[in-house]
């Protein structure tokens, strides 16, 4: 951390927004800006208030950061909305949330899963909409539907397999560039006890900065068994997943775990930082998403 911090004192950009998003999580009076004063662009902005609102409770001492965060997020979303500042007003419950998730999923985020069972909920609440009548939708050609039924039946509907009636669904939208649903996907052909046909979404999550920790590494145990093969794959999965390198693992399997993990770090801001376009009701293109692009072959 003191790297960063050196960084961040001599202008680095990147390095502000890391110290930033620290300094929030563990933020304290009097100096809750981590020793480099008030944020002053959106990107900083939006990092500080994201580490207090993700990182601390709203009551106590605590409260009056609070509320200068959600004051930070409420002028962000105001002036300069993006996909992932809007994201953070979605989960705290303001804003439009049906209007708001379903623009989300159209662009195609790397939070599918979040924002398809977030819109489910508010779709249950609001509009008494349960999986039949989204269901209809899905089948009638919604794919924002589609899409959040495919996300969030396992914790909407405890189902750890995809509906029959589903799967083409969740298959279409993946092909589409919903790129989260491959661990869905993964996950759905190996509770059938398919290693064939999970196969190819396994080398899509190797392939993809996409989050399938979990599952990718049943697969591999599955194919590897108990060695130390195995052992080492795993330990390369959950680095990528975000948990720290131990340096017990080879150092190859440490490169590549740290690879997919920075490639995933780097995809959630490039997709994060969409514009929204509020006249169109959507989020602009971005190049550098690789969401709502088809996955190519695996």
């Amino acid at each position: 951390m003191a790297w960063w911090h050196k960084a961040a004192l001599a202008g680095n950009a990147r390095a502000r927004q890391v110290v930033y998003l620290r300094a929030g999580q563990a933020a304290r009076m009097p100096d809750p800006y981590g020793g480099l004063g008030e944020p002053r662009t959106p990107d900083e902005r939006l990092a500080w208030a994201m580490g207090v609102i993700g990182g601390m409770g709203a009551l106590g001492d605590a409260a009056p950061l609070h509320e200068r965060a959600l004051a930070m997020l409420r002028q962000i979303n105001e002036s300069t909305p993006t996909q992932m500042s809007l994201q953070m007003a979605l989960v705290q419950g303001r804003g439009d949330g049906i209007a708001l998730a379903r623009a989300m999923l159209a662009a195609g985020t790397p939070q599918e899963r979040i924002v398809g069972e977030l819109l489910r909920r508010q779709l249950l609440v609001r509009e008494r909409q349960r999986f039949p009548e989204l269901m209809a939708q899905a089948q009638g050609g919604d794919e924002v539907a589609a899409v959040a039924l495919c996300a969030s039946t396992d914790v909407m509907d405890g189902n750890t397999e995809l509906p029959p009636a589903l799967l083409p669904l969740c298959v279409a939208a993946f092909q589409r560039g919903h790129l989260g649903l491959a661990d869905v996907l993964l996950r759905h052909h190996l509770a059938r006890g398919e290693p064939e046909a999970a196969a190819p979404y396994a080398r899509w999550c190797d392939k993809l900065p996409v989050a399938c920790t979990e599952w990718l590494s049943v697969y591999e145990r599955q194919r590897l068994g108990n060695t130390a093969a195995w052992r080492e794959r795993e330990a390369e999965i959950a680095i990528g997943g975000g948990l720290p390198p131990d340096e017990r693992v080879p150092l190859a399997a440490r490169r590549r775990g740290l690879a997919l993990k920075l490639a995933r770090i780097e995809t959630q801001q490039a997709c994060g930082r969409r514009p929204y376009l509020p006249e169109r009701g959507r989020f602009a293109d971005a190049p550098d998403c690789p969401w709502g692009k088809p996955p190519g072959t695996p």
